[in-house]
């Protein structure tokens, strides 16, 4: 297997390409093969993202040389003492805000240099598109706190619950808006890339990919509706 990439042989643009096409790839083999079960889970998602992305920057290694980091810690007491914390609101418990008290978050995946990450990748897989579950990925990949140049997040809901993406995009600015009032360290010059894929029983997968430059508003680049 050749791999294209080393731990000090890439850039910005090289990484977050990658990732995009894996992720482009991945969006296209979950459109047209998920079938809803019982035991799906978003951990299926994990492992095909990092099957595919593995071929092109290397194989996750135990020697301080991976690009590849799974369940990434916001914040590290001894390492990354200035990393982002959250805490539930204390009356809606689903619902996150960014603290100076609380505990530190995870991230699916950070792509890069552990200590100084290029990239922050999320997934979210289930029945519905949960606001304040996206809400809180969306701010964790825009702490400014958590030292990430870019963030992916990768929603898919499958079913007849949930928002259906024909609304567009009004449900996840209505996610990034509440992720922003929630949060007193966004940074929003920071790219948020969006895929958001419904597979509704009976009826035909739909996608919106976006990408969110400065300010508060994504942009769409490609769907299918």
């Amino acid at each position: 297997m050749e791999y294209q990439l080393r731990f000090n042989e890439f850039n910005m643009e090289n990484l977050t390409h990658i990732v995009e096409s894996v992720l482009d790839d991945l969006a296209v083999m979950v459109m047209r093969k998920l079938k809803p079960s019982a035991h799906l889970n978003e951990r299926y998602l994990h492992h095909l993202f990092t099957h595919k992305l593995q071929e092109k920057i290397g194989l996750i290694s135990l020697d301080g040389e991976s690009l590849i980091h799974p369940e990434w810690a916001t914040r590290i007491k001894d390492l990354r003492p200035e990393g982002g914390i959250y805490k539930k609101d204390d009356e809606k418990k689903s619902i996150y805000h960014q603290a100076d008290s609380g505990r530190n978050g995870y991230l699916d995946f950070a792509i890069g240099d552990f200590d100084e990450p290029k990239c922050g990748i999320e997934f979210k897989l289930d029945n519905s598109f949960n606001q304040n579950g996206i809400a809180f990925d969306f701010m964790k990949l825009l702490d400014k706190r958590n030292p990430i140049k870019c963030g992916f997040s990768f929603v898919v809901s499958y079913g007849n619950a949930g928002t259906s993406t024909n609304m567009g995009l009004k449900f996840f600015h209505d996610c990034l808006e509440q992720a922003i009032k929630s949060s007193s360290y966004i940074d929003n010059n920071r790219t948020l890339h969006l895929y958001a894929i419904e597979i509704p029983t009976g009826a035909k997968a739909s996608i919106i990919k976006a990408v969110k430059t400065t300010g508060d508003t994504f942009t769409i680049t490609y769907t299918t509706i």
